[in-house]
């Protein structure tokens, strides 16, 4: 191959190069690459047309033709410098940018749920069901890693627009765009001067870490949707904002022989899912602490061997509202001390994967009852996963869950999200979810589907006084896309 056309092809090369974080900047440099192509084109031309006027010389390119391709070739290596063989590009303009990372996540999903209320005499009522397609989640998010540990998260979710609650006005649109924000912290890495190990400092709205199944991303559950325990701290409502997403500081990173620790300190109150990142009126203006230690390990031998993960979680929030099971309205002022383990085990069994994972959390709440009279409710959680082939391809999934408000009360259809509602309160809720997912490319592409079903008794308030159980009963299925 004659050295203009090696030169062309490193042109092509460059211009072809797969680039993972594009900027404006890195636009106009493919523009330039596209324009000293150009310029290589008519060099070759020029050879071409020598070579052909002195017929098989090997001495066919001038002096000054050589000369023009030597300077492109010089520029295009200049180019180069900035376009390495990763995709990642440097702009001059964000010069301290090392790596942009783009990410997103599709869930489309589908819902049948149905809900049945049975008085003490014995009669029912049944409400209509919910049937219906929608987009769970569509994240769309960029993490910039700037250097020396210095790095920034965006995560915002576009699929939680609750679109207007009224008719609109003639001649307006209906569909209006809105978005949550999952995730936006600045974040800086480094390493403790005792064992080097790795440490992380952030700031800004993210989970706080109470609660494994909710810190646990919701591209990497098991079951469609997470459990009934599990809401009832996470959820607002008839719940608790305890965990879920908070605006604060976080320190989380590796110790000795396993252990891991994260800590939180942040505002207590919140919107749940929606968060309080946007608040300019809060609801008090003390801070909520959370803490989480872990520990990691294998046992290598005997009959037990295989993975685990045993985990405590706390969180303390003060001066929040809090409404009791029998109170009329919220109590403010309120304090929330919460706690509780996890636990994940994980081995082989006739070749194939098994998995459990379990966790119970308990606390004690100011006003919970009623006003002056606390509560300590309890929740807990197991839920055992089995791949039924040696391909990885197809997990089964059952789940158990349930609560014991002590008096504070809960509404089925919040736990069991989009069911029906008979906005009773109930002391005693238990849930049962089997399930099946398949892995077409593990999380990155992945169909999950699942029967639930869950049952509310002993009420506590709301309703009328007849109302003695709840039943909820459905199935859903849904896609998931990472990219």
């Amino acid at each position: 191959m004659r050295p203009n056309h090696l030169i062309l092809a490193a042109a092509l090369t460059l211009s072809g190069s797969a680039a993972f974080a594009q900027s404006a900047d890195q636009a106009a440099l493919q523009t330039q690459i596209a324009e000293l192509k150009k310029m290589l084109e008519m060099q070759n031309k020029k050879i071409a047309d020598l070579e052909t006027a002195v017929n098989q010389k090997a001495s066919g390119v001038s002096p000054e033709t050589q000369a023009n391709i030597n300077a492109l070739n010089a520029k295009v290596s200049s180019m180069d410098k900035k376009l390495d063989q990763s995709g990642k590009f440097t702009p001059k303009e964000t010069k301290y940018v090392e790596k942009l990372t783009f990410m997103g996540r599709i869930q489309p999903q589908f819902d049948w749920l149905q809900n049945e209320t049975t008085n003490v005499n014995g009669s029912t009522t049944r409400r209509a069901s919910t049937e219906r397609f929608y987009l769970r989640r569509l994240y769309l998010g960029a993490e910039a890693d700037l250097g020396s540990g210095f790095s920034g998260t965006l995560n915002i979710n576009i699929a939680n627009n609750p679109g207007p609650t009224t008719a609109p006005a003639a001649g307006t649109n209906f569909n209006t765009f809105d978005a949550d924000i999952e995730k936006a912290i600045v974040s800086y890495k480094f390493q403790d001067s005792w064992k080097q190990l790795d440490q992380i400092f952030s700031l800004g709205y993210q989970k706080v870490p109470f609660g494994v199944e909710e810190t646990t991303s919701s591209s990497k559950i098991k079951s469609v949707e997470r459990s009934l325990s599990n809401r009832f701290w996470a959820e607002g409502g008839s719940g608790f904002n305890i965990s879920s997403r908070h605006s604060g500081v976080f320190l989380s990173g590796d110790l000795p022989e396993g252990f891991s620790y994260s800590l939180a300190f942040a505002n207590p109150d919140g919107y749940g899912t929606t968060g309080e990142y946007d608040r300019s009126t809060p609801d008090t203006n003390k801070m909520g602490y959370y803490a989480r230690f872990e520990k990691k390990g294998e046992i290598t031998s005997g009959v037990l061997a295989g993975k685990y993960l045993i985990g405590a979680d706390l969180a303390f929030q003060d001066d929040v509202a809090i409404k009791g099971g029998t109170s009329a309205a919220a109590t403010p002022g309120s304090t929330i001390s919460a706690y509780g383990v996890h636990a994940n085990y994980s081995r082989k069994f006739f070749d194939r994967d098994f998995s459990i994972t379990g966790e119970f959390l308990t606390g004690n709440v100011d006003n919970g009852r009623s006003v002056g009279v606390e509560a300590s409710p309890v929740t807990w959680m197991i839920e055992p996963t089995y791949f039924i082939d040696l391909d990885k391809k197809w997990e089964a999934v059952f789940r158990y869950s349930g609560i014991d408000t002590d008096g504070k009360g809960y509404v089925l259809s919040e736990g069991i999200r989009r069911a029906p509602s008979s906005g009773v309160l109930y002391d005693t809720l238990n849930s049962y979810y089997l399930g099946v997912n398949y892995y077409f490319k593990g999380d990155a592409v992945k169909l999950s589907a699942g029967y639930e079903f869950a049952t509310g008794e002993d009420r506590v308030s709301g309703g009328v006084a007849a109302n003695k159980k709840d039943e909820i009963s459905g199935l859903r299925v849904r896609a998931q896309i990472l990219f």
